[in-house]
């Protein structure tokens, strides 16, 4: 009992921050009634006034099993919270109380509903879940006790292991299993480390020389479900009450922190003298796996990366690799749309983390291999079997059928890939240049993942199946009570009426039955064939004396039937007699009872019949399925304005460095990029105390700090956060900064004061967003914009001032009022060009235009003027001005010149 009080400050301050959020009027009511000090919120012996629930000391158990963790107990056919718990699930999930207010609170679900109630808490909110399950056992009627049923612990799900497997094997359908990213990340003065889990190897990857923004392509993308990241603490590090103290260090973990919680991640701290060994701890006890089994590949520092650096935060989002509001996903438009989540999530963490030139360039050989391929191409698949779900399950330890023969399907093409005896020459080149992608996926030594090696792994994983699971139909999966009827049995109505109850009963129970090769199980079908006989034999003694004592006191012809006096239990897992008179129950003694399996014992699936592998409409494989150039060209059109031209580029460039197809005219060439960059106009962050320009500084300022002679650096709308003026002058220093850098890249404006501002740098070319006249013009706009416009998406060499405003905004659907107003405004606008507001730009944009009109025309000499302050006849002077210089012959240039009739 007096363990039961919370003494650990650490259990006592998670419980009070989980529980200071709940928002729903009668879960605060309830919580109100509860003590947070004491685990559950109740005491360890519910006071007499409340009634305690059933099964109360299975709560206390669980509790005092996992503290940390909300204790869900299977209670009949629910699983059921107490306490605390019970509130948790009344919040989050939008379950009712059960009982009166008099009682302790209590909340559960049915048993169909777990695993969305386990999705909920575990995945959507971060919370760790403790589930204990029912021993099947039999029960006997006139116990008093009220709690009968025995219970065990099945598992911790966390959001580290989402997964709840128990009773998976027993499943009619296969299941989804959401695997988490687990890294680690620790600062240096080098820079940034992360530690990333790859589960299929049970291999911790190490990536050193990271900044902030550049680890985001290592922690975010291979998984959908939300990533779980482990930030280290030195023992250096100071623990101050107030943040007054706190250092540099301390202040740019809390930031990073809040960026990875706004991206739905969850985020723990831990501490150690080597944070690498520290985190292989945290994710051996969060796996409930020894650490001793998990390994360490070699180091790779980014710093000397051979290959193109993982993305940043801002170019995930604006390729749809972090899926982003109103930015489709690139991945969408690289796969067809009934391809596999797995697929999925596999080719996002290629291109967000893409690998050294030489695997990419093994790979693009490989796929113009597959293009040019005359045969039938195995088939590879991976649709419900990914290395991750392999990993989980074979530690969970049962699998259905479904995942066995989904299993057995896709390490079949791969054994008819690497044996020689069957793989044709051209297709074994094929597998050769995919290999350096599977050595750079699978963090292992290369003499584990030599042809000979894998191929021989498979080989004995098949056999393995097949000496366990049986086909369906074949002769080695009868011979049971619990089996179908074989030829030469007589028909259903001729069998006993007792017979077919335990036999049904039976198939019932026994569900590996003609789903396990008989041979591997003999001795104990054999055992258990004999019980069902005994237990028949029994049956039908018993009802030999039942009917004659029944029968005896009724009228002839109304024969008690066997479906009348037997009741099949399968809950209990029992069959029961019901007896018609108390004289009768004497002969029934005890009730009969079939033992079930231990709870350790899994159960095996039925596999059904492999078949041979067939593409999405259904034919068997003659060429791989790959988008054409022509299909992607199309797909990235589909983006619209320069932002969405910045975004396709950066696509093109990314897949070209993954190794994949890029839409590109014949004779195109790519060169090896080691960044790709994309930053485009972004919103503020509140979470970090960011505002929009300050999101925009933060990024160019990692950026600038990485920039490489071979990046590929594009930026949209830099400076459009703050005043004008300042925001051109940091866009033109930091645009000459990173051509000063020797980066490639595409720099998209509207501050067109930066074309005067940096005129004359060697390696900066403007260029323009071409556009056309549409066909169709509409009618009822201003003068000047009844011609109507459209972006052709490519780019030519020249400056552009003007906008596409109006089209736009007419195109939203903009009322016609607004439209004429703006108008209006814009004319006024151009008026001001001379007043202390705008007598600057203007000046900067006539400098500009009598360049380029030097540049342009023979004459020697060009004169502009600017427009006169107050308190002058300016229109006069102006008038009088331009018609003199224009009869002396000079070359006019200026904004004004449309305004005034022009008079020789």
């Amino acid at each position: 009992m007096a363990a039961w009080q919370i003494t650990d400050q650490q259990e006592l301050q998670y419980w009070q921050e989980v529980m200071e959020n709940v928002q729903k009027p009668k879960v605060q009511q309830s919580l109100a009634q509860l003590d947070l000090r004491q685990r559950l919120g109740l005491p360890f012996a519910v006071p007499k006034q409340l009634k305690q629930p059933s099964g109360w000391g299975w709560f206390r158990r669980a509790k005092s099993r996992n503290p940390m963790a909300v204790a869900l107990v299977k209670v009949g056919a629910f699983y059921e919270a107490a306490g605390l718990d019970a509130l948790l699930l009344v919040e989050h999930a939008g379950l009712n109380l059960m009982g009166s207010n008099l009682e302790v609170p209590r909340a559960g679900c049915p048993e169909a509903n777990l695993l969305g109630l386990l999705r909920v808490l575990v995945e959507e909110r971060g919370l760790s879940v403790a589930v204990w399950e029912e021993m099947a056992s039999g029960a006997e009627y006139g116990r008093r006790s009220k709690d009968q049923k025995q219970r065990f612990f099945s598992q911790l799900v966390t959001p580290e292991n989402p997964a709840y497997l128990h009773g998976y094997a027993d499943s009619a359908s296969d299941r989804d299993v959401n695997v988490p990213t687990l890294c680690g990340v620790s600062g240096s003065i080098s820079g940034l480390s992360v530690y990333r889990l790859n589960r299929a190897a049970a291999a911790v990857e190490v990536f050193k020389g990271l900044s902030e923004d550049g680890l985001w392509g290592l922690l975010a993308a291979d998984s959908s479900a939300p990533g779980v990241v482990y930030l280290h603490r030195p023992y250096s590090q100071l623990q101050q009450a107030s943040t007054a103290y706190a250092s540099d260090a301390d202040r740019t973990q809390a930031a990073l922190a809040k960026r990875l919680k706004a991206a739905g991640m969850r985020v723990h701290t831990y501490a150690g003298a080597d944070p690498l060994a520290a985190f292989k701890e945290q994710v051996a006890t969060a796996l409930a796996m020894p650490a001793a089994q998990l390994t360490t590949r070699q180091a790779r520092d980014m710093g000397s990366w051979p290959g193109l650096l993982p993305l940043y935060l801002s170019t995930l989002l604006q390729l749809g690799l972090l899926r982003n509001r109103g930015i489709p996903g690139l991945v969408d438009y690289l796969v067809p749309d009934d391809a596999p989540r797995a697929v999925r999530e596999a080719l996002a963490a290629l291109l967000s983390a893409p690998p050294p030139h030489e695997v990419a360039a093994a790979t693009r050989q490989a796929l113009r291999g597959m293009l040019c391929y005359e045969g039938a191409l195995p088939g590879w698949q991976c649709g419900g079997v990914t290395p991750k779900k392999v990993a989980v399950v074979l530690q969970a330890g049962e699998a259905p059928e479904k995942f066995f023969q989904a299993l057995a399907a896709t390490l079949q093409p791969v054994v008819s890939s690497l044996d020689p005896a069957t793989c044709p020459p051209a297709l074994a080149a094929i597998v050769k240049d995919l290999w350096p992608l599977l050595l750079h996926t699978m963090p292992a030594e290369p003499q584990q993942l030599s042809h000979s090696a894998v191929l021989a792994a498979c080989r004995d994983a098949l056999a393995a199946i097949s000496r366990v699971v049986a086909q369906p139909g074949s002769s080695s999966s009868s011979g049971s009570s619990g089996s179908a009827a074989a030829d030469g049995m007589p028909p259903e109505d001729a069998v006993p009426a007792e017979e077919q109850v335990v036999t049904a009963f039976a198939a019932r129970q026994e569900r590996f039955h003609s789903r396990v090769v008989t041979a591997a199980i003999q001795p104990q079908a054999d055992q258990v064939d004999v019980a069902y006989d005994a237990l028949l034999a029994v049956i039908e003694d018993l009802l030999r004396t039942l009917r004659a004592a029944a029968n005896s006191g009724r009228s002839a012809g109304k024969p008690i039937a066997a479906e009348q006096l037997l009741h099949a239990d399968d809950t209990n897992v029992a069959i029961w007699l019901k007896l018609p008179t108390k004289e009768l129950q004497a002969l029934a003694g005890k009730p009969l009872n079939i033992l079930p399996a231990r709870p350790g014992e899994q159960q095996q699936g039925r596999v059904q019949h492999l078949r041979a592998p067939y593409d999405r409409n259904g034919s068997v494989h003659k060429k791989q399925d790959l988008r054409t150039c022509d299909e992607l060209d199309a797909a990235l059109n589909a983006y619209r304005s320069k932002s969405t031209v910045l975004r396709a580029v950066a696509a093109a460039a990314l897949c070209g460095c993954a190794g994949l197809a890029v839409p590109a005219a014949p004779g195109s060439s790519l060169p090896c990029l080691d960044a790709v960059v994309l930053r485009t106009f972004s919103g503020d962050a509140p979470q970090e105390g960011l505002s929009a320009f300050g999101v925009e500084m933060k990024e160019m300022t990692d950026v600038l700090g990485e920039v490489r002679p071979h990046s590929l650096v594009l930026v949209d709308e830099l400076g459009k956060g703050t005043e004008a003026v300042w925001g051109t002058a940091l866009a033109a220093a930091i645009l000459q900064q990173l051509a000063a850098s020797g980066a490639s890249g595409i720099f998209a404006t509207h501050l067109h004061l930066l074309l005067p501002l940096l005129e004359g740098e060697p390696r900066l070319q403007p260029y323009k967003m071409a556009v056309r006249e549409r066909q169709q013009q509409q009618h009822g706009l201003p003068s000047f914009a009844a011609k109507r416009f459209e972006p052709t998406m490519r780019l030519e060499p020249g400056a552009c001032t003007e906008s596409l405003a109006l089209e736009v905004a007419e195109q939203q659907g903009m009322p016609a009022a607004v439209l004429n107003q703006a108008t209006s405004f814009f004319a006024a606008l151009q008026q001001l060009a001379g007043t202390r507001d705008l007598g600057a730009n203007q000046a900067l944009v006539l400098r500009q235009r009598r360049r380029q009109h030097i540049s342009t025309r023979d004459r020697q000499l060009a004169m502009w003027y600017v427009a006169l302050g107050p308190g002058q006849d300016r229109r006069a002077l102006q008038g009088r001005l331009i018609r003199a210089l224009d009869g002396a012959g000079f070359t006019l240039d200026s904004s004004h010149d449309a305004h005034f009739a022009r008079k020789k």
